[in-house]
């Protein structure tokens, strides 16, 4: 989950940069889909392999 908190703080700076320029844009995609991204209330991760 580090990772997700790095990219907040990374995202904010560069949105903030954009805002002051007016030749700046700022894109986020993603690179595959993170739809099985879980914890459960036990602190497991991840989905069991069928």
């Amino acid at each position: 989950m580090s990772e997700v908190k790095d990219f907040e703080v990374a995202f904010k700076d560069a949105i903030q940069f954009a805002f002051n320029r007016e030749d700046t844009i700022v894109v986020a995609t993603t690179d595959h889909s993170t739809g099985g991204m879980s914890i459960d209330r036990n602190g497991n991760s991840g989905s069991p392999l069928f």
